[in-house]
């Protein structure tokens, strides 16, 4: 029994050596490599050799490895974006927050535009079956107000008007940038179709309601402000001109033939202000775009200062009313589309030039062919195609990619940044209208039901 007591101990202490030893062997065991999120093997196989001469001796690397979950990426949305849409009749607001609110409940409203600062969004609302008026409204839902009424238009062009005409409507619409003003244009309605400008040119501040003729009609027609909103150029269906921001100093510019529309409406041309607001570039259609051999449209520079314009050159392309040239927003490139084969093919080629027609290349040729639209930096465009109208994301530099997952029924694209792009989706009946970068991030803003809504947004 002595012997025993004796032994106890020694006993203990061996099993004490051997649990210890069989817990090492558990612990080297272990595997070394351990499964870690992309972004932690990103950056431990990033980290620079005088970080790991850190590591503490006899400590391995993968010890020190910090596992994490993986989070998907969230949407990180333009900052202050505001989009304002129509909704059975009515304006709503989203906002980057992913808010949205309801601003106007008395409905029939067609058609807005919201102020670069998105503080307040001007709109049209139908009066009748012929009757528009001009209205605003904050972007808070407050202060809702009639800009010019039916019987402010009807005593604009009082002396002028013709008989026949049904109503005076106001047409485009637009803020004169860095203001709460609303520059606007006018029309003369019939029962019959047609569209009859009066080329005006007039100007209603939405916070004071002040109001005044810029040009009277006959003075204006289109318009379009400069990026710094010191010019307006104006064209006519037989010139373009550059007045200053308050009217004056009117400089013609580029006179034209008149272009056969062969429709009821007159064709206006468009030209497009350079970044800097010094020049602006345009593209003339021939005066019959439907003469065969087509005839080219030519392409012009025109200076802000008032000195000469000048013809940069030319391109053969489809009609007008078919497809325009279209200037990218940095004025480096233009895309234009050409038809090819039988006419019953319906077959286009586009094309990719330099701004003076020169360096043309066919980027794609297709069935039902359509430019859709450059993106602000000109690295992309949209184009569509084919019989179900697939839209397709385009690259000077690559091919072109399917738009979105889902790359049918898409409509009325429009380029938030370089990034972020806005469109409409059609499904059974609603339209969704979404917000996506090119990464596919996607937000969607509202459904809404057909027939497709007019937004616009801000920020």
């Amino acid at each position: 029994m002595r012997f025993l007591k004796r032994l106890l101990p020694l006993i203990a202490i061996f099993f004490s050596i051997l649990s210890c030893s069989v817990l090492q062997t558990v612990e080297t065991s272990v595997p070394t490599t351990l499964e870690v999120s992309p972004v932690a093997a990103a950056e431990t196989a990033t980290i620079p050799e005088s970080e790991k001469q850190m590591v503490p001796t006899g400590t391995s690397e993968t010890e020190n490895t910090i596992v994490t979950e993986s989070i998907p990426p969230q949407p990180v949305v333009p900052s202050g974006l505001k989009v304002a849409y129509i909704k059975d009749g009515d304006i709503w607001l989203w906002s980057s927050d992913d808010t949205k609110s309801q601003l106007t409940s008395s409905g029939m409203v067609y058609t807005l535009n919201i102020s670069d600062d998105g503080q307040v969004i001007a709109f049209l609302r139908q009066v009748d079956d012929f009757h528009a008026e001009l209205w605003a409204i904050n972007s808070d839902g407050m202060n809702e107000r009639r800009l010019i009424s039916v019987y402010d238009l009807d005593e604009m062009i009082a002396d002028i008007r013709d008989p026949n005409a049904v109503a005076i409507n106001p047409y485009h619409f637009d803020w004169v940038p860095g203001s709460h003003k609303v520059a606007f244009n006018t029309q003369q309605v019939f029962q019959g179709p047609g569209l009859f400008l009066l080329d005006d040119l007039r100007i209603i501040d939405a916070d004071t309601n002040v109001f005044y003729t810029l040009l009277a009609p006959g003075q204006g027609g289109e318009f379009d402000y400069s990026p710094d909103g010191s010019q307006i150029a104006i064209s006519t269906p037989t010139d373009i001109s550059l007045v200053d921001s308050n009217g004056g100093d009117r400089r013609n510019s580029l006179p034209y033939d008149q272009v056969i529309t062969y429709s009821e409406y007159r064709y206006y041309a468009k030209p497009v202000w350079s970044p800097d607001s010094l020049s602006l570039r345009v593209a003339i259609p021939p005066a019959d775009p439907l003469t065969e051999p087509r005839l080219p449209t030519s392409l012009w520079y025109i200076p802000a200062d008032g000195s000469l314009s000048y013809q940069m050159g030319s391109v053969v392309a489809e009609p007008f009313f078919s497809s325009e040239v279209s200037y990218s927003l940095d004025l480096s490139l233009i895309i234009f589309l050409r038809e090819t084969g039988a006419p019953s093919e319906n077959t286009s080629e586009l094309y990719i030039a330099k701004p003076d027609g020169s360096g043309e290349w066919v980027y794609q040729k297709a069935l039902l062919l359509q430019f859709k639209g450059w993106s602000p930096d000109a690295s992309h465009f949209v184009l569509s195609k084919g019989e179900d109208w697939e839209t397709q994301l385009g690259q000077v530099d690559a091919v072109p990619e399917p738009f979105t997952s889902d790359p049918h029924g898409i409509h009325n694209v429009r380029w938030v940044d370089a990034n972020y792009f806005i469109y409409l989706r059609e499904n059974i009946g609603t339209f969704d209208l979404l917000l996506e970068s090119l990464d596919g991030e996607l937000i969607h803003i509202d459904s809404i039901p057909a027939p497709p809504a007019q937004y616009d947004f801000s920020g």
